[in-house]
């Protein structure tokens, strides 16, 4: 498992259209090597080849095979499923963001791309792929305990917002609730931190920026 230091990530491009490969190219090419692939059948291809891309950048719509059915086919294969799918699409609906993260996808982007929140995400999801192959290895050798359900804190002021999500969520997480900045800050530093939080904006006194800075 590479990340994205030395040596460098690798990173797969999926486009039809050889214009937005080469931008994505040009982004990326000073912190990542990357592959491309311009149909659904050579991804999958370049997918299973060793070694493997750290990340997939997918398009969604390609002729022939497209996006969803590239990424169905990446998480039903064993040896692609681990292997974090960005979405990279035109399509800005929330059913069509639903969709692929409910079939895996680790995250969606929209075009026009914004390089550095690419950059950004692109860092995050591979060094969480790495920091989970650590985790494995570790469970495999008996060095960690039994993994329990994940413990989410929620951060909002507001209360329905506070009902809404804990509803959705309180069937496969553990949530934990704060309604302020200085209580979340609190809780995070506390002997049982959350696993994930998710943190609202706007607040009153301390808003979310500030909270995620501390």
């Amino acid at each position: 498992m590479t990340d994205a230091a030395n040596p460098k990530a690798l990173i797969l491009i999926v486009d039809d259209i050889s214009g937005n490969i080469h931008a994505l190219i040009d982004t990326l090419r000073e912190n990542y090597a990357v592959i491309a692939a311009t149909n659904g059948e050579r991804a999958l291809a370049l997918a299973a080849r060793k070694p493997q891309p750290d990340l997939v950048l997918l398009d969604i719509k390609m002729p022939g095979m497209d996006g969803y059915e590239v990424l169905r086919r990446l998480k039903a294969d064993p040896a692609t499923a681990d292997i974090p799918v960005i979405l990279v699409t035109a399509l800005s609906e929330p059913a069509a963001e639903s969709r692929g993260v409910k079939m895996g996808a680790a995250d969606y982007v929209t075009k026009p791309i914004n390089p550095d929140l690419l950059k950004m995400r692109l860092l995050a999801q591979i060094q969480l792929r790495r920091y989970r192959s650590e985790y494995m290895r570790r469970r495999t050798s008996a060095e960690l305990p039994e993994l329990t359900r994940s413990n989410i804190l929620v951060v909002d002021d507001i209360p329905e917002n506070v009902h809404e999500l804990v509803s959705a969520m309180s069937s496969e997480y553990r949530v934990t609730v704060a309604n302020t900045g200085l209580k979340a800050i609190e809780l995070v530093q506390g002997p049982t931190p959350p696993d994930l939080v998710l943190l609202d904006i706007r607040m009153p006194n301390m808003d979310g920026y500030e909270v995620c800075r501390r």
